[in-house]
């Protein structure tokens, strides 16, 4: 698993605006077979701060992704919004070791992180 973390800075008068364009770049995102969850965060101590927080399978998807004419939009529509550019960083999640859990049913279908975007 890959986790993509997004850290925007804008202003308070667009913050809106871009919680907006953050919401329908998850929406997009989360079409893809490859997006476990996307999660908007607004940063309590500064709410011009926004964290994107993406789970993905792999790598692999998660740049495909990030390439992808969805992403780019996003990232053009931002353009004069933000008070900093985007900070980008990427985590390859190696296993969970002891943390992993037991599989109680095999025929299971796969369960989604998250099945809907959620602004926290």
């Amino acid at each position: 698993m890959v986790i993509v973390k997004q850290t925007l800075s804008v202003s308070i008068k667009h913050l809106e605006e871009v919680v907006e364009l953050a919401q329908d770049v998850a929406q997009d995102a989360m079409t893809d077979e490859g997006c476990l969850s996307f999660e908007v965060y607004i940063q309590v101590e500064k709410p011009g701060n926004l964290v994107l927080l993406q789970n993905w399978q792999n790598e692999a998807r998660a740049m495909n992704y990030l390439g992808s004419e969805g992403a780019i939009e996003f990232m053009q529509a931002l353009e004069g919004l933000l008070t900093t550019s985007v900070k980008n960083v990427c985590y390859r999640v190696a296993g969970l070791g002891e943390l992993a859990f037991e599989v109680v049913n095999e025929e299971q279908e796969a369960l989604l992180l998250g099945d809907e975007v959620v602004v926290h």
